[in-house]
């Protein structure tokens, strides 16, 4: 299975039917899902953090929002030792059925 042995951690805000979604995604290539970002667990771990900026709702820069995001995600990933993708990796790797190239 693609995501066998990996589990993700979802960083931020997402609409609940499309954290869903990719969730179900990474249960169905064989992934795992930390609840919480201090869960314990025996596999490698993906912080993925949500790359979309809506500007409808958004009063800041959009590229500084994105930033933003970007930093509180490898803030975390370096405190429990784990990768950093944006959400659309997820969808990638699996329509080309390979796990592309990640932050460290």
């Amino acid at each position: 299975m693609l995501f066998e042995d990996i589990s993700f951690y979802f960083l931020g805000n997402y609409k609940p039917a499309y954290k869903a979604d990719l969730q179900a995604l990474v249960f169905a290539a064989g992934g795992g899902i930390m609840v919480s970002w201090d869960q314990q667990v025996q596999w490698s771990k993906v912080v993925v953090y949500n790359a979309d900026v809506d500007p409808a709702t958004c009063s800041s820069d959009i590229d500084e929002v994105r930033k933003e995001r970007l930093f509180e995600a490898k803030s975390l990933a370096y405190k429990i030792k784990a990768r950093v993708v944006e959400h659309t990796w997820i969808p990638s790797c699996i329509a080309s059925y390979q796990l592309l190239p990640c932050e460290f």
